[in-house]
């Protein structure tokens, strides 16, 4: 992601890791998803060097950025490694069809397109035929089944929108609790205008308020918007970069988990 989860989202209360990774074309496909596991099995082991709290975590991730989110989720599981609480994922990358009702209809949209999109993977991917990997052709998986909870955002203009809805439909049927929603009116890279596009201040009230129900910090971010002198939300590292999965230009991955309280401080999730 760009970014814009960071900036958006602290009304979650968690404290923010932002991981970049390698990019197209010095490092193709898989490097990207390697470190975005990598960079999650990191946080659990290091979570108390930035007061974080690492049995309450969430993915999050813009475009590729998304796609990297449910893979990481996905590894989680299959790894047995500490299982996040939730996974919000922004108009991801879940497949490699690019005939789907959206393309067809946002061809030319912009920022991104269809023809976009085939110079990202022409450079991602060393052999075409890696494009239909399970990793990032999430709607073909036939083992979605036993991830935490779900939020898709999609735009309606968009060549993503499709494969966003098919995904859900997809976790639905693999028994993953997963609310989507598609915003009419707007564009691929929409979530980080909350300051002037208002279908974007919803998805980013949306997200949030998911994130908090899944660390259970329902009235946290009303008690510090009290109290001036609660601490503000830290965000402990930001590697933002431009759009991911394409060349040189990498959306992160992002991970959320709660703050421990220091000793005598209130057990509210803290970012």
């Amino acid at each position: 992601m760009p970014g814009h989860t960071v900036c958006d989202i602290t009304g979650a209360n968690a404290v923010v890791v932002s991981a970049t990774y390698r990019q197209a074309p010095s490092a193709t496909f898989p490097a990207q998803h390697e470190d975005a596991d990598a960079a999650y099995e990191w946080i659990i082991e290091n979570s108390g060097s930035f007061n974080a709290d690492p049995e309450r975590l969430a993915l999050a991730g813009e475009s590729a950025g998304g796609n990297l989110a449910l893979n990481v989720a996905l590894h989680a599981r299959d790894a047995q490694l500490t299982q996040p609480d939730h996974v919000l994922s922004v108009y991801p990358i879940a497949s490699d069809n690019m005939e789907t009702r959206s393309y067809e209809a946002y061809a030319d949209a912009t920022p991104l397109s269809r023809a976009g999109m085939e110079w990202f993977f022409s450079h991602v991917f060393e052999n075409p035929s890696q494009a239909s990997d399970p990793r990032v052709d999430l709607i073909e998986r036939d083992d979605l089944q036993g991830l935490p909870p779900v939020t898709l955002i999609n735009a309606e203009i968009d060549p993503l929108q499709s494969e966003g809805e098919i995904l859900a439909e997809r976790l639905s049927a693999a028994g993953v609790e997963v609310e989507q929603m598609t915003f009419d009116g707007v564009t691929h890279e929409f979530f980080g205008m909350a300051a002037v596009v208002p279908q974007a201040q919803e998805a980013v009230d949306m997200a949030t308020a998911n994130l908090r129900e899944a660390f259970g910090a329902e009235g946290a971010t009303d008690a510090a918007a009290a109290d001036p002198a609660t601490p503000e939300a830290g965000e402990v590292s930001d590697g933002a970069t431009p759009d991911a999965m394409s060349p040189d230009s990498g959306d992160t991955a992002e991970t959320y988990g709660t703050a421990e309280p220091a000793e005598g401080e209130a057990a509210n999730p803290s970012n």
